[in-house]
């Protein structure tokens, strides 16, 4: 393959800073030369990069989507399960052409069943894929554009510290969506070694998202559905508990595509992020509808939500964050609310009193804290914030904030 990459680099040098408008990811010298070929003569700005299916499914997570996509699937062994997950994922938005070296009918119904637009064989000829590349830009032109579905919300929920409560709330706030505001939830943990959710629901804890985060090309509906724990009808849970010595390789470009398989069958997803695991933090904040910052009443507290409210507004300056103060009342907080809302120059959207007895009884019972201590002050704070969230209201605007030292005297970097 050294001969194929060598002479993709001046064709990615030509669109680097260009939309692209039809990118191909082909698996040989011989392919290439034909498509490469094709492609200059039929757009402007095209791309021939060196992959799959699996490429292509990364490339398209993280990049702005062009309307046409053309897909070498090799000798067909990964063809249908990639291409189901490529086309569940984009293909409302996307046009895709696959190429393979498997001349089957059967394969062929199932990849245009999937979503596929042409399947051409190796040797691809110059005029077969010409005659496929006009067909996607005839459809593209005399066709209405697709109605996209309603996008599930998605509700990130992350603690600025350890223990203040984030996966309580993560959990209670999945159950009142769930079963009071009869909505499908899905609750989803992504601290696959140290979460709590499973546990606290007394679940079965699954090796499918550790997996789905590993290898997002298995992504799709059924593989999701598979892995998933049912408490309730309108509530699934996805958690996993995995050893800490084998280590995961988070594949960042697969949160998307879980997001997208989870909106297909829920109408809220809510995701216990932890501080951890950088780089699918900052995609799955990005990817939020809104962010819900727990924190507590203390000196630590305060510090730690000053370190992360930047930083999230960087990562996503147009998700709307709500700050959630957990907790408070105890006599160990050291900080009032004013003296805590004026050091972080921003107001606490939630207040939610410190209920030992309610907490203690829902981890006895191995149930949520909505079932267990219904009459609860923490289950009313997170019933009205279920309610706006429900209603699909954008949630407080983040405050434009200057550094300032912890207690408003003017400082560096918290």
């Amino acid at each position: 393959m050294n001969a194929l990459n060598a002479t993709l680099e001046p064709v990615t040098a030509d669109i680097a800073t260009t939309a692209v408008e039809c990118i191909a990811f082909v698996g040989d010298n011989q392919t290439f030369d034909v498509v490469d070929s094709v492609l200059r003569r039929q757009f402007d700005h095209a791309l021939v990069r060196d992959g799959g299916g699996g490429q292509a499914l990364e490339f398209l997570s993280g990049q702005p989507i062009p309307g046409l996509v053309v897909v070498d699937l090799g000798d067909g062994d990964a063809a249908l399960p990639e291409m189901l997950t490529l086309t569940a994922a984009y293909g409302d938005q996307v046009h895709f052409i696959a190429i393979g070296e498997v001349n089957d009918v059967n394969l062929y119904r199932e990849l245009t069943e999937a979503g596929v637009g042409d399947y051409l064989v190796k040797p691809v000829a110059e005029r077969d894929l010409l005659h496929a590349l006009t067909r996607a830009t005839e459809a593209g032109d005399g066709g209405e554009a697709p109605v996209a579905a309603p996008q599930a919300q998605r509700i990130a929920v992350i603690g600025a510290r350890g223990g203040v409560g984030a996966t309580t709330i993560a959990v209670t706030l999945s159950g009142i969506l769930a079963e009071k505001q009869g909505r499908r939830t899905a609750l989803v943990d992504l601290d696959l070694e140290f979460g709590t959710v499973a546990l606290a629901l007394d679940l079965e804890p699954s090796h499918g998202l550790s997996e789905a985060l590993e290898n997002p090309a298995r992504i799709d509906s059924l593989f999701i559905s598979s892995a998933m724990a049912r408490p309730t009808d309108r509530l699934s849970v996805l958690a996993a508990e995995e050893s800490i010595e084998t280590g995961i390789r988070f594949n960042p470009a697969a949160v998307g595509l879980l997001f997208d398989a989870l909106g297909r069958d829920h109408d809220l997803i809510v995701c216990d992020v932890p501080r951890g695991q950088g780089e699918v933090r900052r995609k799955v904040l990005a990817e939020a509808s809104r962010i819900l910052l727990v924190t507590e009443l203390t000196l630590a507290g305060l510090r730690d939500t000053l370190r992360l409210l930047d930083p999230l507004a960087q990562v996503a300056p147009a998700v709307p964050v709500t700050l959630i103060a957990n907790r408070a009342g105890r006599k160990q907080d050291g900080l009032g609310q004013r003296d805590f809302e004026r050091a972080a120059e921003r107001k606490i959207d939630l207040v939610l009193a410190e209920d030992a007895k309610a907490l203690r009884r829902a981890a006895n019972t191995g149930k949520p804290l909505d079932q267990a201590a219904r009459s609860s002050k923490l289950v009313a704070g997170l019933t009205r914030l279920a309610t706006e969230i429900d209603a699909g209201e954008a949630g407080p605007a983040k405050p434009k904030r200057r550094r300032l030292g912890l207690f408003g005297g003017k400082g560096g970097d918290a």
